[in-house]
């Protein structure tokens, strides 16, 4: 579990390496241009993702369906953008207000994650929240004015 935490910003670097090299090599091609005396130095990076990766129907972290078994439950919903890497997330929706059985609120559980944008030939890399779960809290007590 905890490898799935470390490949996808293994993979946002390899992604930000590959497009430096990018742009470092249409810098290059340019100063070529305009001199033949430059030396090109070409860097290959192959990067290999498991086969099968994008073709989950559900996250690959909902094995058990905790999701449907917690006292604030939720549901997933997949948002895709090709120009995106990952080019799939998941966000959860929290079903109820309130948790199952108890006072408590349910409430979303946010989570920051660093994504690649692709912008023609440029990329750009953004924190986006992504909503992983829900949890109870107790309510929020309002304060007696004074």
């Amino acid at each position: 579990m905890a490898s799935r935490h470390i490949v996808l910003p293994l993979f946002v670097g390899l992604l930000v390496i590959l497009a430096e090299l990018e742009a470092r090599e249409h810098h290059d091609r340019r100063n070529k241009q305009k001199s033949s005396s430059i030396q090109r130095n070409d860097i290959c990076l192959r990067l290999e993702l498991p086969q099968g990766q994008n073709k989950q129907s559900t996250p690959s972290w909902n094995v058990r369906n905790i999701n449907i078994r917690s006292l604030s439950p939720w549901n997933y919903s997949m948002s895709y953008d090709k120009n995106r890497t990952p080019q799939m997330l998941w966000n959860a929706t929290c079903l109820r207000q309130h948790c199952l059985g108890h006072t408590y609120n349910s409430v979303p559980i946010v989570h920051y994650t660093q994504v690649l944008y692709r912008s023609g030939k440029h990329f750009y890399l953004s924190m986006e929240p992504l909503v992983v779960g829900c949890t109870c809290v107790e309510p929020q007590r309002r304060s007696a004015a004074m």
